[in-house]
């Protein structure tokens, strides 16, 4: 038997012991395949100079899952900030509700976009790991 072959094996007979008899203390990610998905929550961060106690948690606008990594082109003043280009999933958000993404490992960006519009592109980069959930929120970036 090949070592690949013996390693299905082993995880198949480790993912039917777990079922037949419920042991919980299996690490989820000896179950799973590398391409497991995972879950990605949070909201986007009021857009906000002076912080106001009163004020909700979380903005209203669209969160966008974007595939890749934030780059910078230009040199100094004249640069300008590159987002990715690959969408691969939007939310809508409504006043301190929150976002949920189900999505594969990878590098992504987290953008947001306010309702209404405003002048500045919030954005956060995330590195997501198989199995693993994470709660991320896009942050203020108008201080």
């Amino acid at each position: 038997m090949t070592r690949r072959l013996a390693r299905q094996v082993a995880l198949l007979l480790t993912g039917v012991a777990v079922v037949a008899f419920g042991f919980s203390n299996v690490p989820s990610y000896a179950l799973s395949p590398r391409d497991a998905k995972s879950y990605v929550t949070g909201g986007i961060d009021l857009c906000s100079g002076i912080p106001n106690p009163d004020a909700p948690r979380y903005a209203a606008g669209t969160a966008t899952v974007l595939r890749g990594h934030v780059s910078w082109q230009g040199a100094g003043s004249e640069g300008k900030l590159i987002l990715p280009t690959a969408v691969v999933a939007r939310a809508r958000v409504v006043t301190d509700g929150s976002f949920w993404f189900t999505l594969l490992p990878g590098d992504y960006v987290l953008a947001a976009d306010y309702s209404p519009a405003a002048e500045v592109i919030q954005w956060t980069d995330i590195t997501v790991r198989a199995g693993v959930d994470m709660r991320v929120d896009i942050p203020n970036m108008c201080i």
